[in-house]
């Protein structure tokens, strides 16, 4: 349908209001339909005729920010992650003067959780100049009280933010904001109430609460299978669950569990290799556990591949994944082995980051 649409609206004459509308629809409809596909190339190729389109026709250069914004999200999506932070700068700088704040605060909101989630420590004064900047605006116009949907997004990203750092008080602070928003819409057993008590959880985890998490990862689990969240969001919940088990050393335990999420990630959600990479790194620490260190090993070399492919010459999950085969060969006695690699790894880190690095560290410690 919206192929056959495209030819008509093309086909005709653009000097009509409505065909060029219909037509810059259209395009935007497509991306859609090949972004729930995954054909990437395709969703880019659309992309691209909406970018010249906007770019081609004044009437439509306020639409530039929300095209460029689609652009970083799917770069990110094919891990092109310096290309999307390109476009998330570029999505900023078209949203128009005389657009309502909110559209910009939305914007900077997420470019935020992006870089979050790509490097925070790398990027920590820039994500926090726009989760600061965001907020303000939110402030300033009340959005946190006509927006609330929105509000508790960023509250919670915003949370989530001082969590990887850490920053636990700061980050309970938010959350607590977030999940009394997402009570009041949605109630207990909607997405958004349910990520932020898996966030508060977590600050119990890192406070050494395993117990008390443990119980509360394993009800949200549950929950969501029964209300039928999607594998992509409710596997999360499975994967702190998991995760208890190693910080008590139960190691057999936790191997099954991890054993599990990575069967299901597989099955369900293959293409994200961050949360993959994340599910294996877990059962490695079970199997060095239970001295099973021949199918560590492997596993640990399943995640430098992985990594290759999710994140190139970017991230830590491959420099860490040497750091854990350097431990194992010194575990198994294998000295010579061991100093191999750290000095082979050691190379790498300093040329993807540097000696004042943590990781850096990490490895010369060993």
């Amino acid at each position: 349908y919206f192929y056959r649409s495209a030819a008509v609206f093309e086909s005709a004459d653009l000097e009509y209001k409505d065909a060029r509308e219909n037509l810059f629809r259209v395009y935007g409809n497509l991306v859609d339909i090949h972004l729930d596909l995954n054909n990437f190339d395709s969703a880019y190729h659309y992309l691209g005729l909406n970018e010249q389109f906007a770019t081609q026709n004044e009437d439509y250069q306020p639409a530039l920010s929300n095209v460029y914004g689609r652009v970083a999200w799917l770069e990110a999506n094919r891990r092109n992650y310096t290309t999307a932070i390109e476009y998330y700068e570029k999505s900023i700088a078209a949203v128009p003067e005389s657009t309502a704040p909110i559209f910009l605060a939305i914007k900077k909101t997420f470019y935020a959780r992006f870089l979050c989630y790509y490097d925070v420590k790398g990027y920590e004064p820039k994500i926090d100049s726009l989760y600061t900047s965001s907020y303000q605006i939110f402030l300033k116009n009340d959005y946190n009280k006509l927006r609330k949907n929105d509000s508790a997004t960023l509250v919670n990203f915003i949370g989530i933010f001082h969590m990887d750092l850490d920053r636990l008080d700061s980050a309970r602070y938010y959350f607590d904001k977030a999940l009394a928003i997402n009570l009041e819409l949605f109630g207990e057993n909607n997405l958004a109430t349910m990520d932020n008590i898996n966030n508060l959880t977590v600050i119990r985890l890192k406070r050494g609460d395993y117990i008390s998490a443990r119980e509360k990862f394993k009800d949200l689990w549950l929950r969501a299978n029964k209300v039928g969240v999607l594998p992509a969001s409710r596997l999360v919940y499975y994967k702190n669950y998991a995760r208890t088990f190693n910080e008590t050393k139960d190691f057999k335990t936790a191997e099954f569990k991890f054993d599990s999420l990575v069967n299901y990630r597989n099955k369900y959600v293959q293409n994200d290799l961050v949360r993959l990479i994340e599910a294996k790194e877990g059962l490695v620490t079970a199997l060095v556990g239970l001295k099973k260190y021949k199918r560590a090993e492997k596993l640990l070399y399943e995640i430098i591949s992985d990594h290759e492919k999710s994140m190139a010459e970017s991230g830590e999950q491959d420099l860490l994944a040497y750091i854990e085969l350097v431990k194992i060969r010194k575990l198994q006695g294998d000295e010579e082995g061991a100093l191999t690699l750290k000095s082979e790894n050691r190379d790498r880190i300093l040329e993807r980051l540097s000696a004042d690095s943590e990781i850096y560290a990490l490895n010369e410690e060993l």
